[in-house]
């Protein structure tokens, strides 16, 4: 264990319009260097602020000791068990390099840089989460240093209330030092992306309605609108629609339920096909360089097809410049509560949606305009993963509904009665 004055290029946050601005940094090896971390903190009267990866945004941390668990990198595969241990530290494009080796998958997110515990922790939707529910779902076990310094091992056997809350309740309650997970027989998907060009967009986007709600649990969707990424970076319009496909079924299938919207005009690239699941990062393409960027979220109980076009019409023309505008399909598994029972966010919902845009302010308006636009349409949730520029106690509990915020703050008030874990989108009393 390290500590020293912050390094900020060393911590390395994702989004850059959030740096961290505590006022030490213990870069932890170990979870013991956690639980040393924790009791000094507490013997000074400061605050906790932790970061894995960096792809979360901390929020105001003025003060806070803030624990970087980037070093925790350690990842055990049981194949017979078809479970892996994972390290602090890890990232999903690490967990996958390890499982396929196995024929296993776990339900990770789209971008192959995002640590595993604020993801797992959060509820996380996954791109196999229609057949095998939340990320948070498929946790079995966490090992946790509370407010008290103390490690605990927390599963459905030990420290029940806690293994309820700390999946889907963050990091309100206690470092995590390592999460033992459910891995699935997966060797391979049919999946990629139907880039759609703009002048499409009437023909696409009341389609995908229809035909998104005929889908089986197996076969999951999201559907973007977003401007020039690779690989069509370069074929001279400013925006188009993004159909992302990843269906665990079979191949064959899975090509017959993707023929009405392959068959529609205006496709520039079609890369849906079978893969190999080491290749599951091609269905987003998500990923990039560290940048200064504007988030938010909803939970949507229904998609219409008036607000996807009001969204569409949110595009500009004019300075080639669009936000990306996000939505998820959910339902599926993620619909019903696991055998243990958890505090995720968002079972019931039909889609998730989220905006991500640019940090000047023409770039904030627009993509502001599109959030209202979703916030109008929802019941004000947001998505936990996915909270961003939303910060304060009312809209992290306004992620839940009334019954589950209410007993995640008292099991706050039970393991963190002095708000010692108080930084980023977590409980507070």
């Amino acid at each position: 264990m390290r500590q020293r004055e912050p390094d900020l290029q060393e911590l390395s946050s994702f989004n850059l319009a959030h740096p961290p601005t505590p006022s030490a940094v213990i870069f932890a090896e170990t979870a013991a260097d956690v639980q040393r971390a924790v009791r000094k903190a507490v013997e000074e009267g400061r605050g906790i602020a932790v970061q894995s990866t960096g792809h979360g945004t901390i929020g105001s941390n003025d003060g806070a000791v803030l624990v970087a668990t980037q070093r925790m990198t350690g990842i055990r595969v049981y194949p017979d068990r078809r479970t892996a241990w994972i390290g602090a530290g890890v990232r999903w494009s690490e967990v996958v390099a390890e499982t396929v080796k196995h024929g296993l998958a776990p339900v990770n997110g789209s971008s192959p840089t995002v640590g595993v515990m604020g993801y797992a922790l959060s509820g996380g939707i996954g791109l196999l989460s229609r057949m095998f529910g939340f990320a948070a779902d498929t946790i079995l076990a966490v090992q946790l240093v509370t407010a008290d310094g103390e490690l605990l091992e927390v599963t459905p056997e030990e420290n029940s209330d806690l293994f309820w809350g700390v999946r889907g309740g963050r990091g309100s309650f206690g470092v995590a030092t390592a999460i033992e997970v459910q891995l699935f027989p997966l060797e391979s998907y049919f999946g990629g992306g139907l880039y759609f060009h703009p002048d499409a967009a009437a023909d696409v986007l009341p389609r995908y309605l229809e035909w998104v709600r005929t889908l089986p649990e197996w076969f999951g969707t999201s559907l973007a609108m977003r401007g020039p990424v690779p690989p069509v970076d370069n074929e001279g319009f400013a925006q188009f629609v993004h159909l992302r496909v990843t269906a665990a079924g079979d191949s064959n299938d899975a090509a017959a339920l993707l023929h009405p919207m392959r068959s529609l005009p205006g496709i520039v690239l079609d890369s849906v096909d079978e893969k190999a699941y080491s290749r599951i990062r091609e269905v987003h393409n998500d990923g990039g360089v560290p940048k200064p960027f504007t988030e938010r979220s909803r939970l949507l109980p229904r998609l219409t097809e008036e607000l996807l076009n009001d969204m569409w019409h949110q595009y500009p023309d004019d300075d080639g410049y669009a936000p990306t505008l996000e939505f998820r399909h959910l339902g599926g598994a993620m619909d019903r509560m696991p055998a243990h029972p958890n505090a995720v966010a968002g079972r019931g919902s039909e889609f998730s949606f989220l905006v991500i845009g640019r940090t000047d302010d023409a770039s904030r308006a627009r993509a502001a305009r599109a959030f209202q636009l979703a916030d109008a349409a929802s019941a004000g949730q947001p998505v936990p993963n996915f909270q961003g520029d939303e910060v304060g106690k009312d809209r992290v509990l306004a992620s839940y509904d009334p019954q589950t915020a209410a007993r995640l703050l008292e099991l706050k008030a039970t393991h963190d009665p002095q708000n010692v874990f108080r930084f980023g989108h977590v409980i507070a009393p």
